[in-house]
């Protein structure tokens, strides 16, 4: 195989006699698929913005994506100690026996002890793996709160935001554009959004506090099981949050990205294969250099409460204690795959946040513009779940004959009505 040219594995080649033509290599391989299949077939639609081609060579990326090795170097030196940081939620924990957590909390839930793996003791775990649920903090954070999310999913500006104008706090805000994606938004809608809130956010306060306040900001995404597609998706939020920052006069801020599993591939129907999508998802956030990971239970069966609270930190232990993905920062630095996206999403993402922020944000208060938009993406990936042109393995194909049912996913059936019910959780195998 020649160096300068890839494919996804769908076709042979004849390595000693390479052709550096793209063309004739395009015709050469269509007339070697041994499939009714056609080149275009193959492409893959990563997004409602742009797809990738199956066949391409380093010529492809073009001259604009040159900026990337500069960006990859100047984003290795600001995070010079970067190691994750790994939280459970506490779904799986609410449902257990209190007694049974209160022994947990003192012996630990977590099979690793020291260097020595041992499945029979539960070492400690420090308590603060467990504080996250929709009102705590994920990490160092004092402020876990979006209100704008709120707001957008209300119809009205809340209270809380409203306060923000008349009284600029001095707490780091939280953006969770992870709500984007587990209401069915794309990738790209869950970048533009994240910069989109952050930029009202940074409305409400004077320059200098933005600039003093912007570093301790969290962007919370979330990671979905399409392994390389998460990898770019925060390598490309880190620069487009980099360039966001430096035009603003806050310099080049790296953020402090943080990653949870995602709700709209969680399923109650096959709660073991939450445990293979959950490893991926964990390792796409590792590799892509993420701050903190978020990791929820594979199961809400209050009988495996402690043994889902287990697991979902062992998949952090073993990623970094077994698989070492910690050892390095942004491994995938330079391949053609992961930098492509990476751009074509960076690309996308400012591009769709500059049409937002030339719309009045009341209008996606009030109208529900942004929210439309979601609703379109989200309709899309439950009818491709339903044809089975997106195929979650032992939900909707190769169903296991040893799965089981664990209770649904809890549902935000507790807030108040929404006036945009197009931003709820989708969960597909609900």
């Amino acid at each position: 195989m020649p160096s300068n040219l890839c494919t996804k594995g769908m076709t042979s080649v004849d390595t000693e006699n390479p052709v550096s033509n793209l063309q004739k290599w395009r015709e050469r391989l269509q007339k070697e698929l041994k499939s009714p299949l056609s080149l275009e077939d193959l492409q893959w639609e990563v997004s409602e913005y742009f797809s990738l081609d199956p066949v391409f060579e380093a010529s492809s990326l073009g001259t604009d994506y040159q900026y990337l090795t500069n960006f990859n170097q100047e984003w290795a030196l600001l995070k010079p100690n970067w190691k994750p940081n790994f939280k459970i939620s506490n779904l799986a924990l609410e449902k257990a026996d209190p007694e049974q957590v209160s022994e947990a909390e003192k012996t630990g839930f977590s099979a690793w002890s020291g260097k020595k793996f041992n499945p029979e003791i539960y070492p400690i775990l420090p308590v603060e793996y467990r504080l996250y649920d929709s009102e705590e903090a994920v990490g160092n954070s004092n402020c876990n709160f979006d209100p704008i999310m709120d707001s957008l999913q209300l119809g009205f500006w809340t209270p809380t935001f409203q306060k923000l104008h008349s009284n600029q706090p001095d707490l780091p805000f939280h953006i969770h554009a992870a709500d984007v994606h587990n209401s069915g938004g794309s990738a790209v809608q869950e970048l533009a959004f994240c910069l989109l809130v952050t930029e009202q956010y940074r409305k409400t306060l004077s320059e200098p506090d933005f600039i003093k306040q912007v570093p301790d900001w969290a962007l919370h995404l979330a990671a979905g099981p399409s392994f390389w597609l998460e990898i770019a998706k925060i390598r490309a939020m880190r620069l487009i949050w980099m360039n966001f920052c430096s035009i603003n006069g806050a310099g080049s801020i790296a953020g402090n990205i943080e990653v949870e599993t995602s709700g709209v591939f969680w399923s109650h129907k096959d709660p073991d294969g939450n445990l293979l999508r959950h490893t991926s998802e964990v390792m796409s956030g590792l590799l892509a250099g993420a701050d903190a990971i978020l990791i929820h239970p594979h199961t809400l069966d209050k009988a495996l409460a402690l043994e889902a609270s287990r697991l979902a930190i062992n998949i952090g232990h073993l990623s970094v204690k077994e698989a070492h993905l910690e050892r390095y920062f942004d491994p995938t630095n330079g391949s053609y795959l992961v930098e492509i996206l990476t751009h074509k999403l960076a690309e996308a993402a400012w591009k769709q946040f500059s049409e937002w922020n030339e719309i009045p944000f009341i209008s996606f208060i009030e109208n529900g513009e942004f929210q439309n938009q979601v609703t379109i993406n989200r309709n899309k990936l439950v009818e491709k779940f339903r044809s089975e042109d997106l195929i979650m393995v032992g939900v909707n194909k190769h169903s296991s004959p040893m799965s089981r049912t664990s209770p649904l996913f809890p549902s935000d059936s507790k807030s108040p009505k929404l006036k945009f019910p197009s931003l709820e959780k989708l969960f597909l195998d609900a």
